[in-house]
């Protein structure tokens, strides 16, 4: 086939709005400004004010605030990981995409060297303030330097100790896998974390009095909540 004959053959793409989300056109978006000014009168005359929450947060804030064995988190959060440590990265992908690094000794050997790199790099990079010692960071580095020390002692000369690496670099796998090689960032899943982070950030606790709103966006990851507006109270007098 021609290479003209094969451009014409492929279909324009079509773009459209991610599933669980939808645009807002007029007549529909002057019902919404109607309610969303309506609403900020009505909090006014309370004497709230208003403010603006950034659409993402630390992934940190919403795993401490909200639990790390939730749906919310553990499901539902669209996180992303910003400003990556390239090293580690290419260490870690190294390492958790080896296909067998069980199958001889030579091939056993060249992975520990591999662990032993990413473990020194990855305390390194932490103590060189690259990364944070996060609440994740903390467990995953230990869970692989407690599979590596073990790994460290076990050979491939029978069945036995070759389950036991196996189960080693299985376990080195699980923790590389929550290990935060960079920044990880969160599209906000909902507004109390955030708001109390904001709260506290700007000092807004100096009993004055005033109370504070904030209206936004919820991103969730299976659920329409992109376009939900809300306002919650943040003091009161």
């Amino acid at each position: 086939m021609s290479e003209g004959a094969a451009k014409k053959e492929e279909k324009p793409r079509k773009f459209q709005a991610i599933k669980g989300t939808r645009d807002l056109l007029p007549p529909e978006t002057a019902l919404w400004n109607r309610v969303e000014q309506t609403a900020h009168a009505v909090f006014g005359t309370f004497g709230f004010g208003e403010i603006r929450l950034p659409i993402f947060e630390p992934t940190d804030l919403f795993a401490r605030s909200i639990g790390l064995e939730t749906d919310v988190v553990s499901k539902e959060m669209y996180s992303f990981l910003d400003n990556a440590v390239p090293r580690l990265v290419s260490l870690a992908n190294a390492i958790t995409d080896w296909p067998d690094p069980t199958r001889d000794e030579a091939e056993f050997s060249a992975y520990k060297n591999y662990v032993s790199n990413f473990i020194r790099e990855y305390e390194r990079a932490i103590a060189d303030d690259e990364l944070h010692s996060s609440s994740a960071n903390k467990p995953a580095l230990q869970g692989i330097k407690d599979s590596f020390n073990t790994l460290s002692g076990t050979s491939l000369k029978d069945d036995q100790s070759k389950q036991l690496a196996r189960d080693c670099v299985r376990q080195i796998y699980l923790a590389m896998r929550i290990a935060e090689l960079g920044d990880y960032l969160t599209l906000r899943p909902e507004a109390t974390a955030s708001v109390c982070r904001a709260y506290i950030e700007h000092g807004c606790s100096g009993g004055n009095g005033r109370r504070r709103g904030a209206t936004g966006s919820f991103i969730r990851l299976g659920r329409r909540c992109w376009a939900a507006a809300t306002l919650r109270r943040l003091t009161r007098k």
